[in-house]
């Protein structure tokens, strides 16, 4: 398995709790510090994974998920992967940047989890710590992120690449230039939603939220009142409703969803009216307002748009 470059978002134990049991209880972690970042899975050791014994294969019992995981923290911990390989731990209010030194073993015993599994370890120290509140809210809050927070280690990719390569080189005194044309790829999942929510409100649209799941699907109710340029891009039902999903990111799953009556799609994939979807070509379209621009401006802290 080839590593492509080397920077991981990391959780140490169920909600960085074993990070914060032995770590951060009743001190401040400072650069320089040495941390143990450790995965688990079971009780097996290193030898266990590279001899593939029957301790390891019964407990990942054919997981993709876990082996996937698992393969991707051992080939980190390779000498010839150690001074390309970061590990970024969110936790609390910061942001912490480790650095491993060493290849991977096995980790003491006052690092097993609660189901005594063992501690696999890439000994590292921090060579970085940011406060949340100096980052761009896209990176700041990507632990809360599904794609990232259900895992215990995921490569960094894209955009989150290009902000960690930034932060180490720069830190947070510079910030980073970006295409206006690419700005909606840079919020976060949350923003780009609240974007959408004031889209329609800016034009005149009653718009509430179904957050927090009170309607499986669906993200924002709307009604269109009046003589309004959105009537021409939405179908309501018979009390004059709309109801929509807000995915910031065509996940490949679109195509199996269907989207009918006055049920609509809005994401950053191509549209199709024909299926109640609409994509970035009409998110773009709706970002003319002054007031839009300046929420834009503000929620883009840490970037400068190009002009």
């Amino acid at each position: 398995m080839k590593l492509d470059h080397y920077h991981y978002f990391f959780k140490f134990g169920k909600g960085n709790s074993i990070f914060k049991e032995i770590y951060l209880k009743n001190k401040e972690l400072k650069e320089g510090a040495e941390i143990h970042p450790s995965i688990y899975y079971g009780e097996w050791k290193v030898k266990d994974y590279r001899k593939k014994s029957s301790k390891f294969v019964g407990a990942v019992k054919d997981s993709t998920k876990k082996i996937e995981q698992i393969e991707e923290f051992f080939e980190c911990g390779k000498k010839k992967n150690l001074d390309k390989t970061r590990f970024w731990i969110f936790c609390d209010g910061k942001v912490y940047v480790l650095k491993p030194y060493t290849r991977i073993k096995n980790g003491p015993d006052n690092l097993k989890d609660r189901k005594g599994s063992f501690p696999k370890t890439i000994p590292s120290e921090i060579e970085k710590i940011f406060s949340r509140d100096d980052l761009p809210e896209f990176f700041a809050t990507i632990d809360s992120n599904q794609k990232y927070n259900r895992k215990t280690i995921a490569l960094f990719r894209d955009k989150e690449k290009e902000i960690c390569n930034h932060l180490l080189k720069n830190g947070i005194k510079n910030t980073i230039e970006i295409k206006h044309i690419e700005c909606l790829n840079y919020l976060s999942p949350v923003q780009f939603e609240t974007l959408i929510f004031l889209i329609f409100h800016h034009n005149n649209v009653l718009c509430s939220t179904y957050r927090g799941g009170t309607q499986k699907g669906i993200d924002l109710r709307i009604k269109i009142e009046g003589e309004n340029i959105l009537k021409k891009d939405f179908k309501a039902d018979e009390s004059g409703q709309c109801l929509i999903q807000v995915k910031k990111k065509n996940n490949g799953k679109v195509k199996e969803q269907k989207f009918s009556g006055n049920k609509y799609l809005i994401h950053l994939g191509e549209s199709d009216k024909n299926q109640n979807i609409l994509g970035r070509d009409w998110v773009d379209s709706q970002l003319k307002k002054p007031v839009i621009q300046k929420w834009l401006k503000f929620a883009l802290k840490g970037f400068k748009l190009e002009k």
